[in-house]
């Protein structure tokens, strides 16, 4: 899926759009927002974003760029799912929706974008979870919580957006673990530590962030990160 029309690896850099802003990166699709704020798309047609009349999965690719929404300031990708967020504030997302990643309170696959929730000023998503910054810069989870990677203190998945934490300004989600950069430049994480993602040498699954900089599991609490 490198949006040059064949599917053809490169063994050097190629052309693909100009004046490019930001690109997100899934399994099944590739986001591309422009220096206009326009949103374009590519990839397995289901979850691209882009109506086709469609009534199921498609083994059916886009080679190529197709425009997908105006007005975008800032996109995610998961596997095979997309947010994106609009000027005013407005948060959108389509695609794959078989954890809730969609946030939309329902498991059912969305072919075109839709509206999920106000006021979001960033987002950021892996694999299938989903994470939004808002502009009283709460932290909002939502989808697959197998490692605890929302950081609500559980492991069940979450169909609606939860509230994670406060004064945040940065967040980053990666493979079943999620990091956080408050307003005071301290780093935060939760989910999986199977790998010493998380470095303090706790494994987090059933943890939680809270606002006093503590991670909880049970009885037991450990200081996550100081800077």
């Amino acid at each position: 899926m490198l949006g040059d029309e064949r599917k053809i690896e490169k063994l050097y850099p190629t052309k693909i759009m100009s004046n490019v802003k930001k690109v997100a990166h899934g399994f099944s699709m590739i986001l591309i927002l422009k220096e206009d704020a326009t949103l374009w798309s590519y990839g397995n047609d289901t979850y691209i974003g882009f109506d086709q009349d469609k009534d199921g999965y498609s083994n059916f690719d886009e080679l190529t760029p197709i425009k997908i929404m105006d007005d975008i300031v800032d996109i995610a990708a998961g596997d095979a799912h997309g947010l994106a967020v609009k000027s005013d504030g407005t948060l959108f997302a389509w695609g794959d929706n078989s954890s809730g990643q969609l946030g939309d309170g329902t498991t059912e696959v969305r072919y075109t974008p839709i509206k999920i929730m106000d006021n979001v000023l960033s987002v950021d998503a892996h694999e299938y979870s989903s994470f939004a910054i808002k502009n009283d810069r709460t932290l909002l989870g939502w989808g697959n919580n197998y490692y605890s990677q929302l950081g609500d203190g559980t492991m069940t998945n979450r169909l609606t957006p939860i509230q994670i934490t406060d004064n945040v300004k940065f967040v980053s989600a990666g493979e079943g673990a999620t990091f956080v950069i408050k307003n005071d430049d301290t780093l935060w994480c939760c989910g999986n530590n199977s790998d010493t993602k998380i470095l303090d040498e706790v494994f987090l699954p059933g943890n939680k962030i809270t606002s006093n900089g503590i991670i909880f599991k049970d009885e037991v609490s450990t200081v996550c990160f100081k800077k």
